[in-house]
């Protein structure tokens, strides 16, 4: 989605610093294969957003 490996990279890792840092407040019933790929494609929209935004102010 973002054709940036650098910044993939950056969005994976804050992803799992954010886990880390937050590890005691997630659902445990939910699969960790979904809690990731969805915090991981939600970051990646809401960075698309915020550069949209940019661009147009």
């Amino acid at each position: 989605m973002l054709k940036d490996n650098e910044l993939a990279g950056d969005v994976v890792q804050d992803i799992f610093t954010s886990f880390w840092v937050c590890k005691s407040e997630i659902n445990t019933a939910i699969p960790l294969y979904s809690y990731l790929y969805a915090s991981v494609r939600y970051r990646i929209i809401n960075m698309m957003n915020r550069e949209k935004l940019k661009s147009i102010m």
